[in-house]
């Protein structure tokens, strides 16, 4: 069976940081697969949270942080460079967001793709057909000497993870990020919270110009795609977990609630104040089950 590598994409800060351990934490727990976690940083040393991974086993690898390109910090844009910069001689990378928990083994003896196919896994809100995309979405993929016909035959609906063959590792990470810096846009309906600082250096363009950047560089390539259909989200985290015997492997918890939000868990100083401790129990709920893997990768790096 050709070798997988899963990859996560993380800024060395303290929102990422808990982020990539309990990433890692399920990975080794559910997977059996140790990850890479690709670590985006300058000078400065590494948090002790991925000081933390490699301690237990983990492989973190520093990377550029390229979010700042000619003026505009756009942090979405360093998934691109993850995959350009990873080290890996496994045949395919799988390309993750942080912000995903492993739920079961990926079936990957069902992949099948080719030296020139990458995938996109199902998302539901990708059409680019939507009022929340016309008529910006055509106009881009026009002014690259894309027909935005091209969108639509087929639609692929798709992001993360991202199966991506080792051969196309390179030219496909520079095709998106060149792709990635195309787009001035803030779709409507996108724009973060201007009260919440963590959003004051966004520019205006939101995090799905990465995902559609991909598509863009994946027609410029003329690479073909798969779809799969391996993760949820938690937008309605208040329904039941799935169970265990269901299709679903992945977990990406993008969204946030009174139940779980992942921007309101960080420490501006010390991982070790995650606030894991005052976390509700388990409910059964997708975010009850949230709440129960940050404890358990707690405990698994010892911090409580």
């Amino acid at each position: 069976m050709p070798a997988f590598e899963i990859v996560a994409s993380a800024e060395n800060n303290h929102y990422m940081e808990w982020q990539a351990m309990l990433f890692h934490y399920s990975c080794q727990k559910t997977q059996r697969q140790t990850p890479i976690i690709a670590v985006h940083k300058g000078d400065e040393p590494l948090l002790p949270g991925f000081e933390m991974i490699s301690a237990n086993g983990g492989h973190v690898q520093p990377v550029p942080n390229l979010r700042n390109h000619r003026g505009v910090l756009y942090p979405p844009r360093n998934t691109a460079v993850a995959l350009q910069a990873v080290d890996t001689a496994a045949d395919y990378i799988i390309l993750c967001d942080a912000d995903m928990v492993f739920l079961q083994p990926l079936p990957l003896k069902s992949v099948q793709i080719d030296s020139d196919t990458i995938s996109f896994d199902r998302v539901g809100y990708l059409h680019p057909d939507h009022p929340v995309y016309q008529p910006d979405i055509d106009n881009v993929f026009r002014s690259s000497g894309i027909d935005p016909t091209r969108l639509r035959n087929p639609v692929i609906d798709g992001g993360v993870p991202h199966v991506v063959p080792k051969q196309l590792q390179k030219s496909l990470a520079k095709e998106w990020r060149r792709c990635i810096d195309v787009f001035p846009i803030l779709f409507e309906g996108e724009r973060p919270d201007s009260s919440d600082e963590r959003y004051n250096d966004w520019p205006m363009r939101c995090y799905l110009a990465s995902m559609w950047a991909i598509i863009m560089a994946k027609h410029r390539l003329n690479l073909n795609h798969v779809e799969t259909r391996w993760s949820m989200n938690n937008y309605n985290d208040d329904q039941p977990m799935p169970d265990p015997g269901s299709e679903i492997f992945l977990l990406h918890y993008c969204y946030g609630s009174p139940a779980f939000d992942k921007r309101h868990l960080a420490d501006d100083n010390d991982v070790r104040c995650i606030a894991f401790r005052n976390l509700a129990p388990d409910d059964g709920t997708v975010a009850g089950f949230l709440r129960k893997i940050l404890r358990e990768a707690a405990q698994f790096y010892g911090l409580c």
